[in-house]
């Protein structure tokens, strides 16, 4: 279970970053699919199954909540707001530098 957890939470994090919220429904279900056949196959109990298909849907969700925080936060921040001494000068001026 513990696995699951640890997987769930770091595929959440991946998507994310990457995606937009429209993708945790296919994931969570997709997921939900292969607990179910491996259940199925290995002939473990439904009270287990269910827990497992709980815990990896709030994983990938909270997952997907730190990542998408963390982008939201550095992508606000003005870490990148310095621009370079080249960006004030008019398209002509950049010609005149670059010889």
């Amino acid at each position: 279970m513990a696995t699951l957890a640890i997987y769930g939470f770091v595929l959440g994090s991946i998507l994310g970053l990457r995606y937009r919220v429209f993708v945790l429904v296919p994931t969570i279900l997709t997921g939900a699919a292969i607990i179910i056949g491996v259940a199925v196959v290995q002939g473990a109990d439904v009270m287990r199954s269910a827990l497992a298909i709980i815990v990896l849907n709030l994983l990938v969700q909270t997952g997907y909540i730190c990542s998408a925080l963390i982008r939201h936060v550095v992508m606000r921040s003005d870490w990148g707001a310095h621009p370079s001494p080249l960006a004030a000068l008019s398209p002509g001026d950049r010609k005149m530098r670059a010889h």
